[in-house]
């Protein structure tokens, strides 16, 4: 028996589908224009004659529906009209109503085009995920010459969603676009775009290699501001890419990304003042960029800290501060600060020795992939340390300590 349609009220329609959970019904017969209904389905869901009812009624005027929008009436000026279209989208879920309502208010408004871009990434607040779309509404609101929305931002987020392609692969167009934006991005002096143009010259990305053309642009984006451009300079002159080995650049730079809140700049640095590259050796100093990368919550930095208040190198000998820093460094998943954290708790060292903690501390940076972590709890099993003895136990923690790279416990599966 044929349903009668009841006229479209898009807003019932929506209301009834949110009330029933039916959406991925209705909307699904919405989308493919098309609908089956049983008897079954009748009597089961006696409210679902509604709901489908008001389905096929919106159905028939879906077809032409973006298109008879006027969306022109969408301006800064009139925001009641971009808010009525705004409705009428979500009411219909019009994936082509959503990309041309984004094409006029990211223009304008920034806020609101941030959560419509978030929309078509994510897939929330009625919209498809939809890759194409997202970069078709980017590229629109750059070219807009009435556009107020960051630009540098726009280029962040076109060239995130070319870069994700949503596990597609690049075209030619896709790589004529970056180029584009990236370059048009540096010449309004934002860091950033000056520091991925210089990656695609510095990789040989979508252009012919050129470590030159590729470092005067990182140089620019250093200058800009832009914290990963001044580390990766202070890493070429570090490795002397294209360049002469200069430890004293590498340093200048290192301070430079440090500054800007590089956390591993600030750990690198550190490195360089403990061995005297570049600069004259100085603990103290080492152990103050360290503080500040363990700050910037850089795990290698807190560990690199503890290890010189267990040692007294550039401060007195302090086992409670080590055991603090081997703890922070250990939450910041740095398996060696675990593994730190057990020998002290083994040894007794700032701690009253006890073996389950021991045991405990060995196995979460053996799970860090510490091998040599793995060997000592692996050693415990053995022997029965805090733990009940277990040869089969420790033999397997040898043998992934070995297959981690940690060549003595490879020579102990040997024996």
């Amino acid at each position: 028996m044929p349903i009668s349609l009841l006229t479209c009220d898009l807003q019932a329609f929506l209301t009834l589908q949110n009330i029933l959970c039916f959406k991925s019904i209705c909307m699904k017969s919405y989308k493919e224009k098309s609908i089956i209904i049983t008897k079954t389905n009748l009597k089961e869901f006696p409210m679902l004659k509604s709901v489908l009812s008001l389905t096929l009624s919106c159905l028939a005027i879906s077809t032409t529906f973006a298109a008879n929008i006027d969306y022109s009436k969408c301006t800064s000026d009139n925001p009641q009209a971009c808010e009525d279209i705004k409705k009428q989208c979500e009411a219909t879920d019009d994936q082509n109503c959503f990309i041309e309502y984004a094409k006029k208010v990211c223009v304008f408004d920034e806020t609101e085009c941030n959560d419509l871009k978030l929309g078509f990434r994510t897939g929330a607040a009625h919209i498809e995920i939809d890759g194409n779309a997202f970069v078709d509404v980017v590229i629109s609101t750059l070219e807009n010459p009435n556009t107020i929305t960051s630009i540098p931002l726009l280029y962040d987020d076109l060239m995130g969603a070319l870069k994700e392609k949503y596990s597609e692969t690049f075209t030619d167009q896709d790589k004529a676009h970056i180029l584009k934006y990236w370059q048009e991005s540096c010449a309004l002096k934002d860091g950033d775009g000056c520091f991925n143009l210089g990656l695609t010259y510095f990789h040989g990305y979508y252009v012919e290699k050129d470590l030159e053309k590729a470092k005067k642009l990182i140089e620019k984006s250093c200058d800009l501001k832009t914290a990963d451009a001044c580390d990766l300079l202070a890493y070429v002159y570090q490795d002397g890419i294209s360049t002469d080995v200069d430890f004293a650049k590498a340093t200048t730079y290192y301070q430079k990304a440090c500054d800007l809140g590089e956390s591993r700049s600030c750990y690198d640095l550190s490195y360089f003042y403990e061995k005297g590259y570049g600069v004259a050796q100085d603990y103290a100093k080492s152990n103050e960029l360290s503080l500040k990368s363990c700050d910037l919550e850089y795990g290698a930095g807190c560990f690199n800290l503890a290890v010189n208040y267990a040692n007294a190198k550039g401060t007195e000998q302090d086992y409670n501060k080590a055991n603090e820093y081997f703890a922070k460094a250990c939450e910041l998943r740095e398996g060696n600060g675990c593994g730190a954290l057990g020998s002290n708790y083994f040894l007794g060292l700032g701690f009253e020795k006890d073996l389950e903690k021991a045991n405990f501390y060995y196995q979460k940076a053996c799970d860090l992939k510490d091998g040599l972590a793995c060997t000592l709890l692996a050693n415990n099993y053995a022997h029965g340390y805090g733990v009940k003895q277990n040869s089969t136990q420790a033999k397997n923690l040898v043998q992934r300590a070995c297959q981690l790279g940690y060549d003595k416990a490879c020579k102990m599966n040997e024996e």
